[in-house]
């Protein structure tokens, strides 16, 4: 397994954060605890270039802001990533808690039966994983494995990956980003909002994760499409930069 760490803050923390790229504008959505009378202080890096920074005052435990820096954009051809990185900071200017994670500028939509890749017709070629780990059995957590077995992929030609029925651990998601891999999510076969909304929270970090589907091969009845809409209205809202799917293999 991955192992357990623990993080030491301070009582404001920052909980949960990550930048959408709708209309291309980098949309920060951060949230924290505990931040009356602090402030967030933003920097973007492209290696050790400063592109942006910035600092904003925490008015709430939710907060949304725009930043400016113009970037080049992600895609399988050309997987460029950003360093983005978050600082807590109380009044007085003392450090709470720090967050930093890399980035791409990558916009997806679909026009008829062509999907845009930041505005251009992508073919996606694609292989499908079934969560085979003939080794650890389970999905292993060693992004430098997932760079050298993905990148076999990479090599062949492929630039798609539908994972068939599950969401991989982040270090997948990193290796693709790294790669220039296109990444379907999909939900479990049981599972509960509570669940999905989670896997969101995970893959809307990630430039490579452009899809999610919600399952493959269910029956689909009225209740069925009831949480279909759900699934997909939560989506829209918790992960924007993501398209849904609502099945593989409709019956």
């Amino acid at each position: 397994g991955a192992g357990i760490s623990l993080k030491i803050t301070d009582k404001a923390r920052i909980v949960d954060w990550f930048v959408s790229y709708e209309n291309k504008i980098p949309h920060w959505q951060v949230t924290c605890k505990n931040s009356s009378n602090c402030s967030l202080h933003y920097v973007v890096k492209d290696k050790n270039k400063i592109l942006d920074s910035g600092t904003i005052a925490c008015t709430s435990e939710k907060v949304d802001f725009i930043s400016a820096a113009v970037f080049e954009n992600w895609s399988d051809s050309s997987p460029k990533l950003y360093e983005l990185s978050l600082e807590l900071i109380d009044s007085e200017g003392k450090r709470l808690d720090f967050e930093s994670r890399k980035w791409g500028a990558r916009t997806i939509k679909v026009d008829n039966l062509r999907i845009l890749v930041n505005g251009l017709p992508v073919f996606f070629r694609g292989v499908t994983e079934h969560c085979y780990f003939p080794l650890s059995c389970n999905a292993h957590f060693d992004k430098e494995q997932y760079l050298e077995d993905l990148g076999v992929l990479k090599q062949a030609g492929f630039n798609y990956i539908r994972c068939h029925t599950w969401c991989p651990p982040e270090e997948f998601y990193d290796a693709c980003d790294e790669l220039g891999l296109y990444v379907q999510t999909e939900a479990p076969s049981v599972y509960t909002f509570e669940e999905v909304e989670e896997i969101f929270k995970l893959i809307r970090k990630h430039p490579c994760a452009v899809i999610f589907c919600e399952g493959n091969e269910k029956y689909i009845d009225e209740d069925g499409i009831k949480r279909l809409e759900k699934v997909a209205s939560l989506l829209k809202k918790k992960a924007p930069g993501v398209l849904f799917c609502p099945q593989e293999a409709i019956r």
